[in-house]
């Protein structure tokens, strides 16, 4: 693991990734919900992302032997600076725009936001708000898929000749 002197940008994305689902674990539901979208945006694992990004090491309250874990914890103003110099495509850079949302509680069009990508970046959205609602703490709701997915799914199967 690494030490709390780490360089963000010495980080793989597995490692990047890993912090940011930590340092959710123990912030407020709407914070836990950007750090979610940040996850699955592309960015952990990139060098302006890290920039963006402090480490430290958090006590692990859970651990008999009392250890510790490595948390990121995102500077969401200059994570916003940085947005247009991270050269994202158009769907994760409204991912990341509504994780600043949750983030700072600065209002996103949420028409904007959900009407480009596919079903997992819809998938993404539905799942932020759950977090973000604090629903998913205490296990009050899962999400699942629908049976229209399976359709569109055998649909794209056939048309490009996949076996199933």
């Amino acid at each position: 693991m690494p030490t709390e002197t780490t360089d963000p940008a010495e980080l793989t994305e597995q490692e990047m990734t890993q912090a940011l689902t930590a340092a959710a674990a123990i912030e407020a539901p709407t914070r836990a919900a950007a750090h979610h979208l940040l996850v699955n945006s592309g960015l952990p694992g990139r060098r302006a992302f890290a920039a963006c990004v402090e480490l430290a090491e958090e006590a692990d309250k859970h651990s008999a032997s009392g250890g510790t874990f490595l948390a990121a914890y995102v500077d969401w103003a200059a994570l916003e600076s940085a947005l247009p110099d991270l050269r994202l495509n158009s769907a994760k850079e409204r991912l990341v725009r509504l994780a600043i949302g949750y983030a700072t509680g600065k209002p996103v069009d949420v028409r904007d936001i959900s009407a480009i990508g596919g079903h997992v970046h819809k998938r993404y959205i539905i799942e932020a708000a759950l977090i973000a609602t604090g629903a998913t703490q205490d296990e009050l709701y899962t999400l699942s898929e629908g049976p229209g997915l399976e359709r569109d799914g055998a649909f794209m199967r056939d048309l490009l000749g996949e076996a199933q």
